[in-house]
């Protein structure tokens, strides 16, 4: 916590007396880190755990990925697994910037003087075993597997063998899945370049899950980052369907349907035994997780899915506008001009992107009627602050009453929307 006997203290006197050595075996020589990086590197290990440390587009720009303390507070050990905050090694250290450590999943700052003076995970009031705090954490240079398209640009590596979704027959898994949700195949193709994984790319690391299952774009469905004629990489979405009360997931291996879980009449789910995760040492919803997974070296905040086919449909009809939603089936329900931004912030550079080539925006939150108020706040805010400042002109465009997202419109509600705010093709 920051005291007054702290609160003046440089940064660098916080960390000093920390010992130079790789005492987590972080790699450090593979990022050349300097004296006080590894110092400070070596604190914040020791004080929140393991995590990744990684390296993004830009080789001076460091970061490191850790557990989000009040995210412990509520969620428990499993923010041990998703470890939402990202603090920037070289703010912090080489410019000495205090606010350089923000978390991912609702956008709290924090102050790094806070988080160096934190007590070590085990000593605190938070109820997790000591067992379960790793000080080992894995090393990522996103650079490294970077690849040169053919005009030379460096872009994230390939998902693997893909087969467009329109040239897939009608009865494969794939086309089954979107059809029954109300998507055409040929529309997500023009939209995101929409296809299946049919083999992964056999030089990428894939995170391990139970029952054999894997982090893998294998057997999901592909959604391309098509940006000015570049691809700046992809997001692929796992297969899963409710059959009465059992949650399935399509295996990418086995090429069937498995039931990972089960519902009971209040709508709580529980997890099949052997899908725990407890067999590799995994947490108990990890099988739950990885619904999206987005490939190595995307950077997000520097992306809109579906945006070269906005400004297609922007010159077609010659209006100015591009919509802005959440997750990719929320653009795909509603259409180009809608983009997602992969998350809930939009941020700095996405903003530019969009008045650059922009003149109004649409865009559509979740339901807070129907799903989390704080997150559609969220979604809300970091729209008003990144694009009001720019003077461009913002319409927030909220699903129809009792609709969750834009994902669960159906065609009518669609064509109404779409009509309501002067997006008729």
């Amino acid at each position: 916590m920051l005291t007054p006997n702290n609160i003046e203290q440089s940064l660098d006197e916080m960390f000093k007396e920390s010992p130079e050595e790789d005492l987590h075996e972080l790699g450090f020589k593979d990022f050349q880190l300097s004296p006080a990086q590894k110092r400070f590197v070596n604190t914040m290990v020791a004080k929140h755990g393991g995590g990744v440390l990684f390296r993004s587009k830009k080789y001076d720009n460091i970061e490191l990925q850790i557990a989000a303390p009040h995210l412990l507070e509520t969620d428990g050990d499993k923010e041990l697994l998703s470890r939402h905050l990202f603090v920037n090694v070289d703010k912090a250290v080489n410019e000495g910037h205090n606010k350089a450590a923000r978390c991912v999943k609702d956008g709290k700052i924090y102050d790094i003087r806070e988080l160096l003076s934190m007590l070590p995970i085990e000593d605190r009031a938070l109820n997790i075993q000591k067992s379960k705090v790793k000080r080992r954490i894995s090393v990522i240079d996103k650079l490294k597997y970077m690849v040169r398209d053919k005009d030379g640009n460096l872009i994230p590596p390939p998902p693997g063998e893909v087969i467009p979704l329109n040239e897939l027959p009608p009865d494969h898994v794939a086309v089954e899945y979107v059809v029954e949700r109300g998507f055409s195949p040929d529309m997500l193709v023009e939209q995101f370049n929409a296809s299946y994984c049919i083999e992964e790319n056999a030089e990428s690391f894939y995170k391990v899950l139970p029952g054999g299952f894997k982090a893998t774009p294998r057997a999901r469905i592909v959604f391309y980052i098509s940006q000015l004629g570049t691809n700046r990489g992809w997001q692929a979405r796992r297969l899963d369907r409710r059959v009465d009360n059992e949650l399935q997931f399509f295996h990418p291996y086995k090429g069937v349907w498995e039931t990972v879980a089960n519902y009971n009449d209040r709508g709580m789910i529980s997890i099949v035994p052997r899908f725990s995760g407890s067999t590799i040492g995994k947490a108990p919803g990890i099988i739950l997780k990885n619904k999206y997974i987005i490939g190595l070296g995307v950077e997000k905040s520097m992306a809109l899915m579906g945006f070269d086919a906005a400004l297609k449909w922007s010159k077609h009809t010659g209006i100015k506008t591009i919509g802005i939603v959440e997750g990719v089936l929320d653009a795909a329900r509603l259409g180009p001009p809608f983009v997602s931004i992969m998350g809930l912030r939009l941020s700095s550079n996405q903003a530019s992107l969009i008045t650059n080539h922009f003149d109004r925006v649409v865009y559509t939150p979740d339901n807070d009627e129907v799903c989390d108020e704080d997150k559609a706040e969220i979604f809300c805010k970091s729209v008003t602050e990144a694009l009001l400042p720019k003077g461009i002109e913002l319409v927030k465009a909220v699903p129809p009453k009792g609709v969750e997202d834009a994902g669960a419109m159906n065609q009518e509600q669609v064509n109404t929307f779409r009509k309501d705010y002067g997006l008729e093709n």
